[in-house]
């Protein structure tokens, strides 16, 4: 019997750039011998597999650039492997396809995932929400909701491509009873008869296969095929880990062909025979070494390392060898510490030269560093530079901050689908929806950049900032269209009143009626998706139809034009798989959707088209495989990050992992480590970390601290040194030329003709105690929007117990008896979409309406008439100028001897007898000395005020309160002349232009914050010492 011929086995080590040394031995015939005739192969007679898409395109444009001309280039596919995201399968025709083998179809990963989903959400409805387990103290969650259990069929589809991987049967694990948790494992087993009977069941009812029982049929038969007919031409596999064991295996009969080859990645042939056999020692194996991968395949090709040619000699051997000693299996460091005497100080010190550590204060110090090292590498004509991160938010860091020298440069690895524009206006509507149009989620959809509703973009956009400002702003509208239109009606439809914002009142009358239009427009476009907010589940498919008819018409322009752009286009892609498999899926409710809608879009990118700078790239580890660059840049070397952290089996734990033949969680972090490994070759490298990631502090990666530990500290501060220049950089980069001076206190002079002339007896108080918020309200006209979605705030509860008793009062003088309660009642009908808030109101208002009835009886017996809610004005004459003094008092009571009671209803906080009496709170004073001049209407000019009340309305334990003001040694008449005269005094200061507008002037008797201290950065100087506190 004829001995299988031995492997042709290559390696390519780390210093070494992949491709190019690739495409050089492929192009000068030596990786498999000439052809029988002996002539050297054709370029176009070769196939060649390579594990990436992006390694396929690099690769041929490499081989077009260095033949040059016309020229026929090889088959170049993609092999895939296990430890790509997303595994790029065998099509059809590649390597004979599937037609000929008779396999059925692959399952679309859509449908497959709907259809766990809704095999893992009728398990956990049939057992129960929770279910206590003998030993254990904390429940165990069980999935009863569609967006849980879409969570829990993505980990268990990952289980299934394990075992399909890893060609273990599922029943094995009816053999695994562990006997601590023996009851938690029958749960557990019970689960696992999805995949285990179910899945296979409703697989062969379909017709379909799983993606990786169909990859390893198609490369298994591959390999049978190749090796009972071995082609004439060359089939060379270059890059492979074989880390799928089907995979190995074709690798396998390639490297024994005729003409046929492995050119592995970066096997280490340096390291000595005691580390070597560490890797995977059966006591204590290293699955997180970047070799273990290479040593598993070298086992499954039936080859030894000694076995292995290098292609091309190492450019920098001695970094290849620290890498080496950097990756040493835990069980034999202990020779670091002969380190010096095995390589010398030369070697090592030529190993770190070219690498850099940068180690930044946060990400963001972090991402400004490293895109200075990109943007200095542009300045070298011809030089080439690589973010290579796993970190996604610290790739879009980067690319913002290269944005500044307007260098564009898009993250390879794509951003998620959900996070697009498109995606997250499709993830938008059905929150507004599910949120019954809450103002925030609201406001969210219709200014949104896509969004249109059947308008121009402009108008669009336009129509939304008016119908935010109108209606959506302060308390929140009913739920659902039908309140959006409701509030819509009552606030756009008419004129605007005094207790509008003065940018509403601002709106003319086609402003207010675009608002409108659009809110028509909204309740049109979210109705297919409201029909079913109430309503029990319905079938997915109902409700994924019901969102993209929604989709359609928010997104559609005026002529119904459709918007485009790569994640449209995603998103198109996306859409129609989720039509075609909805009906697999679970019935839901609107409000479960959106959780189960994340879950479908988890793990879906949106990967750029545009090309960005030629000699920039920002990768992700998947995509920087056999790729080079002069610089690597590794981002983001903090533990959980690179290495991400372990994920535990939701289902197996490690050991269970271990007897049944799958792989440790930890494989993982060894095709991490490998990545790590082999970009640590580059010809420089910069090894880069933040310190804290949202103000947590980080641990530095394994590697790293591997890396310091053997080059030692002082070498490792030299590495250092790199990254501390570009922090330098990166701190200076936004610095002012000069040194920032301290902020001064604010004081305004605007000229005489700006300065108001008209204020109201409740902004004299804010005069006196802070004079520049009159500047910033009255002359530079800001007024403080209302928040989106506010509840009714104590403002609304005044307003409402203001108007029930001026209502009652005024009905009561005109000879009615009113029913204060019935009044009360008809105006807490404000509040019928607050039912929390009026829960808590109409009590406190049925204690102050017994209360208030009480003492109006006894107010009625003095004859008094009594004026409720009536305005007045002042002129006065200040220093040349006219001034009009303004007051709407709540109450004024005429009684028959000609004098004046002046009443202020306070729901609030009531100012103190000593506030009013030192002219800090003078508003009733000032209204007392308007009424005796005929100021308010109604009353004669002559009358004399003989008494100030304030009623206190809090409607509590103390339903209200009548308190008095009584000034010391004079009469309430004097008073309030004193008061007008000090107003007066106050005003001709303000008449002069060089008078400022200070911050504060009495912050004592002051809110801590108001509206204004943004603008006038009150606690910066304040607290500095430029103020007084």
């Amino acid at each position: 019997m004829t001995a299988p011929a031995p492997p042709r086995l290559w390696t390519i080590p780390p210093s070494a750039a992949f491709l190019p040394a690739f495409a050089d031995a492929l192009i000068a015939g030596r990786l498999v011998p000439p052809a029988p005739e002996g002539r050297r192969f054709a370029l176009e007679e070769h196939l060649v597999l390579l594990p990436t898409r992006r390694a396929c395109r690099t690769f041929a444009e490499l081989l077009a650039e260095r033949v040059g001309g016309a020229t026929l280039l090889p088959r170049i596919r993609p092999i895939g492997d296990v430890d790509e995201v997303d595994l790029a399968l065998f099509g059809e025709g590649t390597f004979g396809g599937g037609a000929a083998l008779d396999l059925p179809p692959a399952i679309p990963p859509l449908q497959r995932h709907l259809l766990l989903a809704t095999m893992v959400l009728a398990w956990g409805r049939s057992v129960a929400q929770t279910l206590l387990v003998p030993g254990r103290e904390e429940p165990v969650a069980i999935p009863v909701v569609p967006g849980d259990a879409a969570l829990l069929a993505r980990d268990l589809a990952r289980l299934i491509d394990d075992f399909e991987t890893e060609g273990v049967s599922f029943r094995a694990l009816e053999e695994l009873v562990p006997e601590d948790h023996a009851a938690y494992w029958a749960l557990t087993v019970g689960f696992l008869r999805i995949v285990s009977e179910e899945w296979p069941r409703l697989l062969e009812e379909r017709g379909a296969s799983d993606p990786a029982t169909r990859r390893n049929a198609l490369l298994r038969a591959e390999a049978a095929r190749l090796a009972h007919c071995p082609p004439t031409g060359p089939i060379i596999a270059a890059g492979s880990t074989g880390t799928i064991p089907a995979t190995a295996a074709l690798l396998a009969v390639i490297a024994r062909l005729p003409h046929g080859a492995v050119v592995l990645p970066g096997l280490d042939l340096d390291l000595d025979e005691e580390a070597w056999t560490a890797i995977d020692a059966a006591s204590a194996p290293h699955p997180g070494h970047p070799q273990y991968g290479l040593k598993r395949l070298l086992g499954r090709l039936g080859a030894v390392r000694a076995s292995v040619e290098p292609l091309v000699a190492a450019p920098r051997p001695a970094r290849d060898r620290l890498v080496g000693e950097a990756f040493r299996p835990a069980a034999t460091t202990e020779q670091w510490a002969s380190l010096d005497r095995r390589l010398g100080d030369g070697l090592l010190d030529a190993a770190v030269s070219g690498i850099g550590v940068l180690e930044a204060a946060d990400e963001a110090e972090e991402a400004l560093a490293i895109a200075i090292a990109l943007r200095e590498t542009v300045a070298t004509p011809g030089r080439t530079a690589a973010l290579v991160t796993p970190d996604r938010g610290l790739a879009r860091r980067v690319a913002a901050e290269l944005a500044r020298w307007q260098i564009t440069v898009d993250d390879s690895a794509g951003v998620p689908l959900a996070e697009t524009p498109a995606g997250g206006l499709f993830r938008q509507i059905v929150e507004t929806v599910a949120r019954r149009l809450e103002p925030v989620a609201l406001v969210a959809l219709i200014q949104h950049p896509l969004a249109r509703f059947g308008l121009d973009t402009a108008a669009a956009r336009r129509a939304a900032r008016w119908l935010e400002l109108a209606v959506l702003r302060g308390p929140r509208p009913a739920p659902g269209c039908d309140g959006l239109i409701r509030v819509a009606t009552e606030r756009l439809l008419r004129s605007a009143d005094r207790f509008d914002h003065p940018a509403v009142r601002r709106l003319d009358t086609a402003d207010r009626d675009a608002a409108f239009d659009l809110a028509t427009r909204i309740s049109a476009a979210l109705e297919p998706l409201e029909r079913l907010r109430d309503s029990p589940p319905v079938p997915l498919a109902k409700v994924v139809a019901s969102h993209a008819e929604a989709l359609s018409r928010v997104i559609a322009g005026e002529a119904d034009e459709l918007p485009s752009g790569e994640d449209v286009t995603a998103l198109d892609a996306f859409l129609e798989e989720l039509l075609a498999s909805a009906g697999d899926g679970p019935d839901v409710t609107l409000a479960e959707y959106p959780a189960l809608l994340a879950a479908l879009m988890a793990g879906r990118a949106v990967r750029p088209v545009r090309a960005g700078h030629p000699r920039l790239a920002i990768l992700g580890p998947l995509e920087a495989r056999l790729l080079s660059a002069d610089l690597i840049v590794l981002g983001g070397l903090d533990e959980g990050v690179w290495p991400a952290d372990t994920r535990t089996d939701p289902f197996l734990n490690r050991p269970m992992r271990g007897v049944i033949g799958l792989e440790a969680p930890e494989r993982f972090i060894g095709l991490a480590a490998h990545d790590v490994a082999q970009a640590l070759g580059a010809p420089e490298v910069l090894l880069a970390r933040a310190m804290k990631i949202g103000g947590a502090p980080t641990v530095a990666s394994r590697w790293l601290r591997r890396l310091a530990a053997v080059v030692g500290s002082k070498r490792y501060a030299r590495m250092c040194e790199a990254g501390n220049r570009l922090k330098g950089f990166a701190r200076r980069l936004d610095l002012a030329e000069a040194a920032p001076r301290a902020m001064a206190e604010p004081a305004p002079c605007p000229p005489l003709e700006l300065r108001p002339t008209r204020i109201s007896v409740t902004e004299v108080e804010t005069l006196i105690r802070d004079p520049y918020s009159i500047y910033a309200r009255r002359i530079l006209g800001l007024e403080p929007l209302p928040g989106l979605d506010e509840a009714p705030d104590a403002s609304s509860r005044g307003e409402i117990l203001h108007d029930a008793l001026a209502r009652f009062v005024h009905r009561t003088e005109a000879g009615e008896t009113p029913d204060l309660i019935a009044i009360g009642r008809e105006l807490f009908a404000r509040l019928d979409d607050f039912p929390e808030v009026k829960a808590i109101w109409w009590p406190r208002f049925l204690r102050v309406a017994e209360w208030f009835a009480a003492i109006d009886a006894e107010d009625r017996r003095v004859k008094a008439r009594r004026i409720v809610e009536t305005g007045g004005a002042l002129e006065l004459d200040i220093a040349g100028r006219r001034m009009t003094l303004t007051g709407r008092a709540d109450r004024i009571d005429v009684r028959p001897d000609g004098t004046l009671r002046i009443v202020d209803y306070k729901t609030g906080s009531v100012p103190s007898p000593p506030q009013v009496l030192s002219g800090l709170s003078p508003q009733l004073p000032l209204e007392a000395a308007i009424a005796m001049r005929g100021g308010f209407d109604g009353v004669e000019p002559g009358l004399v005020a003989t008494e100030l009340v304030y009623i206190e309305l809090k409607g509590s334990r103390r339903a209200g309160s009548i308190l008095p003001i009584a000034p010391n040694d004079t009469t309430v008449a004097a008073f309030a002349e004193e008061t007008l005269n000090r107003l007066i005094g106050l005003l001709h200061r303000f008449c002069d232009p060089g008078q400022p507008y200070h911050v504060k002037p009495r912050a004592q008797f002051l809110k801590r914050f108001n509206d204004y201290d943004h603008l006038s950065r009150w606690p910066e100087w304040a607290v500095a010492g430029g103020g007084e506190e």
